[in-house]
């Protein structure tokens, strides 16, 4: 146990815990700003500060507060500062930089820290796109807390990427999801290390202040920096901080034959662009070109108001999150009664004494939890405790089970699942978004519409799904719920990259392409760390015949996120509009490898292998498509493919 600390610091810290409560994290900051004068050494204190700073937006200095300590919470906080500034950077090398220096912060403390660093690491090496590594970090995390339902749902989007699945790696929800025989308290948090002591003082005030009046001449000013760098002294460096990044080591594993291959693709088509972009400039200088199209905007034809660029700032968002508070228990020194000796005080100081013991006893009740009552709860109460955890995770196990189907777009199996939650359980916005994501990725947007609406309308401030939706409805070309959609989220500051979806796909329903590709792009700018808006606009450029920008836009998506098949499928769709079948094949089958239940992608696949003439390897793949949803287009197409084995054969037996 530490120095016993003052009522000052118990005081400030209770504040400073009750506004993140709040969500008044102004008001913390500056709180934990006088909190971390007190003992800039106290790596309490200064986790305060930096969290502070950290829900303030202010991920730069969050992440030069902590850098470099070695208390897990600070080294934590540090790689979740690194991770959001990555994104900030414009170079790539840069933002490397950042994430390898949270991953290397994070190795230091792997070993004595908990579940949530190995989370932290696992999304780092995600942004590294280092597959295997982040696997392993989620995986630990999970093993160590099975509550961590956030490690599995990463688990499940990398999937995909890994040759042996989640069956081999011994992940799935029933064998990560298990009743508990006993309570495990050996990683619970650590008593609370202050004790009070109201003799201790702080915060101390200068009253004499005639002392002070004359200030010395700084020397040190700006323009005395600029031209002098000798040594500084100490209090000088106070205002004075460099902080140099050590090299980076990177000993990052090696990568799988999956995520290689995907990398070559990736470059091929990269080298393509580059080559498209060359061949038009040669033909632009020689005069072999024809003109570009007069870019005209359309005008708007409809009454309804869309998102203007003077209507939509862009606020900064507080993100609630519950504070830590360290368990703690009640000091011997202080919760007990002093015995009795002989003394030599007299009656008005051992009244005194004894009210300063009451009201220390006083501050602790406030504070602290009674030893004696917590020894008795656990004793009297393990079976309930028991009880409650696998109810909850019982319910974390049937989420991950659903989530974990929707992820290998198993829509029946993730609907019947999560049949299974009670009526609150089922009727929240997470539980009908993943069923409507999954009734999406199967093709079926009327269904994925019903489950998207209601989850709006119970809870339109959960935005992660309406991307999907207002495509659902552009689809479906329901026109008055798109309005309604995009009048709600216009007004909604805090998810803008939502907003300029909504309001593209309200614009391409309503006619107006120009328009749609402007809020796209503005999606774009908002967060380029989303596959969806680079995919849309490569869409936009498709229907153009403008296949040369649409493949810089699905190379994009695919840097973004290389296991969405939509933007394998859209490089494909750029290659089949150029008339380079055997390229759109080889970008279809990892679409189709992602997402193997896609019957329009299936159907795409026997396309171009009819082009190729490769026709019984249509056949395979139209039969499939006509097994997932039996269509009447599909059955000609089978007719067509058939007569074409058939003509191949007469051709063979002449």
């Amino acid at each position: 146990m530490t120095d016993p600390q003052s009522i000052e610091t118990w005081t400030l810290m209770g504040l400073i815990y009750r506004d993140m409560d709040d969500g008044d994290y102004r008001n913390a900051l500056l709180l934990s700003e006088r909190l971390f004068a007190i003992d800039t050494q106290s790596t309490a204190y200064r986790f305060l500060y930096a969290k502070s700073l950290y829900h303030n937006l202010d991920y730069h200095a969050s992440y030069l507060v902590t850098k470099g300590s070695d208390s897990p919470a600070c080294v934590n906080l540090f790689a979740q500062s690194c991770l959001q500034l990555g994104p900030l950077q414009d170079s790539t090398e840069t933002k490397r930089q950042y994430w390898l220096e949270g991953v290397k912060a994070l190795k230091k403390v792997l070993e004595k820290s908990d579940d949530t660093v190995y989370w932290g690491d696992g999304d780092l090496f995600s942004r590294l796109e280092n597959i295997k590594e982040a696997i392993i970090c989620y995986t630990d995390s999970l093993r160590l807390c099975p509550f961590k339902l956030s490690a599995f749902y990463k688990l499940c989007d990398l999937a995909p990427d890994t040759a042996a699945g989640l069956k081999a790696l011994g992940m799935l929800p029933k064998d990560t999801f298990k009743p508990l025989d006993q309570p495990n308290l050996s990683r619970s948090h650590r008593a609370f290390p202050f004790s009070l002591s109201l003799e201790k003082e702080d915060i101390v005030f200068n009253d004499n202040l005639a002392q002070h009046n004359q200030l010395e001449t700084n020397s040190w000013s700006l323009p005395a920096i600029r031209n002098d760098y000798r040594e500084l002294s100490v209090d000088e460096l106070k205002a004075l901080v460099r902080n140099m990044p050590d090299p980076l080591d990177e000993d990052l594993l090696e990568k799988s034959d999956i995520e290689t291959e995907k990398e070559d693709k990736i470059q091929y088509a990269l080298m393509d662009i580059q080559k498209m972009k060359a061949d038009e400039a040669y033909k632009s200088k020689h005069g072999l070109h024809k003109k570009a199209p007069v870019h005209t905007t359309q005008s708007a034809t409809t009454t309804n108001d869309v998102l203007d660029e003077e209507d939509i700032n862009e606020d900064e968002v507080n993100i609630e999150i519950n504070p830590f508070y360290p368990a703690a228990h009640r000091s011997p020194s202080l919760s007990r009664r002093p015995p009795r000796i002989v003394s030599n005080l007299t009656e008005k100081e051992r009244r005194r004494e004894q009210e300063k013991q009451n009201q220390t006893e006083a501050v602790l009740t406030f504070f602290l939890p009674n030893k004696e009552d917590s020894d008795r709860f656990r004793q009297s109460s393990v079976k309930t405790l028991l009880a409650g955890m696998n109810k909850v995770l019982k319910v974390l196990r049937i989420l991950a089970n659903g989530y974990y189907c929707a992820s290998i777009y198993r829509c029946k199996e993730a609907a019947l699942t999560l049949q299974k939650l009670d009526t609150k359980q089922y009727d929240s916005a997470r539980v009908l978004c993943i069923l409507g994501t999954a009734y999406y990725h199967a093709n079926d947007h009327d269904s994925a519409r019903y489950f998207f609406r209601h989850a709006f309308s119970i809870a339109p401030w959960f935005c992660e799904s309406v991307p999907l939706y207002s495509t659902c409805l552009w689809y479906l070309e329901k026109q008055k719920e798109l309005n309604v959609l995009t009048f709600v989220m216009r007004h909604n500051k805090s998810h803008l990259f939502e907003a300029y979806i909504v309001a593209g796909n309200w614009n391409k329903l309503a006619g107006k392409s120009n328009e749609a590709l402007h809020w796209f792009k503005k999606a774009t700018e908002q967060d380029s760390t989303q596959f969806y808006g680079h995919t849309l606009l490569g869409y936009e450029e498709w229907e153009k015949h403008s296949f040369l920008q649409a493949k810089e836009h699905f190379s994009k998506a695919l840097m973004a996120n290389r296991r969405s098949y939509m933007a394998w499928y859209g490089m494909a769709s750029a290659y089949i509009g150029m008339e380079q079948y055997q390229q759109a094949a080889s970008y279809l089958s990892e679409a189709i490898r992602l997402n193997p239940h896609h019957p329009t992608m299936i159907t795409t696949m026997a396309d171009i292998l009819f082009e190729l003439k490769e026709y019984k390897s249509a056949k395979y793949y139209i039969e499939k498509a006509i097994s997932i949803r039996p269509q009447n287009d599909y059955v000609k197409f089978l007719s067509d493919i058939n007569q074409k084995i058939a003509g191949d054969f007469d051709l063979l037996e002449d």
